[in-house]
């Protein structure tokens, strides 16, 4: 397979390689320029994206060296980029506010939960609906029969549960 970029706030910093061996993908990652910020690096497919872990410095560069089971890679598909982010957040260019949550669904039990909501943000990648709720430990959980589906973690400093909803808005697991 032919490298594919790596991307950071858009910008083109490295080369993401992955070659299949038996059971297993081997994944070298080369970057330059990045700074003193640690950065983790995902790759990015046409279905999904999947953490690979965080470069380290070797001289002038930034190299990683990973390998996935071939079946952990299934929701990744076809790759396309390889991607920086900042470690513990998520990057809150993509997301968008959603002043009528309710409305980002046709289903009722989605729709009903979330009528009223505030500070939600939504996101469309890849045929996945991401959808972060500000999370509170002293307020009750919002969809709270959806929690085991949640992810709580920061986006621009603030706590999120984010849920992860496929193109028939079940609720799906994601990394």
């Amino acid at each position: 397979m032919d490298p594919v970029p790596i991307l950071l706030d858009e910008e083109r910093v490295g080369e993401l390689s992955a070659r299949q061996e038996g059971l297993y993908t081997r994944f070298d990652a080369l970057c330059r320029g990045l700074g003193q910020a640690p950065q983790h690096l995902s790759a990015v497919g046409a279905l999904g994206s999947l953490r690979l872990g965080v470069p380290e410095p070797d001289g002038p560069v930034w190299r990683l060296r990973r390998r996935i089971s071939n079946r952990d890679l299934s929701a990744l598909g076809e790759l396309r980029y390889g991607e920086l982010r900042p470690c513990g957040e998520d990057t809150s260019r993509r997301w968008e506010q959603a002043p009528y949550p309710e409305q980002l669904f046709r289903g009722a039990f989605l729709r009903d939960r979330l009528r009223g909501s505030e500070g939600v943000l939504t996101r469309q990648e890849d045929g996945v609906r991401f959808l972060a709720v500000p999370y509170d430990r002293r307020r009750p959980f919002l969809l709270t029969s959806l929690f085991c589906f949640a992810s709580v973690r920061p986006i621009g400093g603030k706590p999120y549960a984010v849920f992860c909803f496929d193109r028939g808005e079940n609720p799906v697991f994601r990394r």
